[in-house]
């Protein structure tokens, strides 16, 4: 019910980030009894924090990265511009599991999407974060991403606007 309601009616201000991704991108060692993976696909890879302790093997953090604008539209309804065809990609819908919390998981998994992503040649990660939710945009600029500009987005019925600015 709640997915129906956001295409429905949805607003807010978003700030929005980019991160280079180099040569200097460096992954970072995670805390023991954590793993991380990729599941590769055609037009996203989804990343993921595995904790093995017992009693299951269980995931604890997940987020996504787009390659094309059809996996853009799944992870991310703010319609800012990602060039795709020159090895931009975007990220977003990330989750931890709230007892996993405060333990440094964002950061290590990005250290880990920014070194795959380097990999396979990409150059440039964006995303976008709503300017209410301080942890994650605290979290986005720990991490080396920069604020690129600010938008804000409606939604009535489907009738959708976006006004965006570029931070000077």
């Amino acid at each position: 019910m709640v997915k129906l309601r956001r295409h429905i009616f949805g607003m807010g201000t978003y700030y929005l980030y980019e991160k280079v991704l180099d040569r200097d991108t460096e992954e970072l060692l995670g805390p023991d009894g954590l793993y991380c993976m990729q599941d590769i696909g055609d037009d996203m890879h989804v990343f993921s924090v595995l904790s093995i302790f017992p009693p299951k093997l269980t995931t604890v953090h997940t987020t996504s990265v787009a390659l094309n604008s059809k996996a853009k539209g799944r992870i991310d309804i703010i319609p800012y511009k990602v060039n795709f065809d020159e090895g931009e990609v975007c990220s977003g819908g990330s989750y931890t599991v709230p007892e996993f919390r405060n333990r440094g998981l964002y950061s290590w998994m990005y250290s880990f999407i920014f070194h795959r992503l380097y990999v396979e040649g990409y150059k440039l990660d964006k995303a976008s974060v709503n300017k209410n939710n301080k942890i994650s945009i605290h979290v986005h600029e720990k991490v080396g991403f920069k604020r690129i500009g600010e938008g804000f987005y409606l939604n009535i019925l489907g009738l959708r606007m976006w006004r965006e600015n570029k931070v000077s």
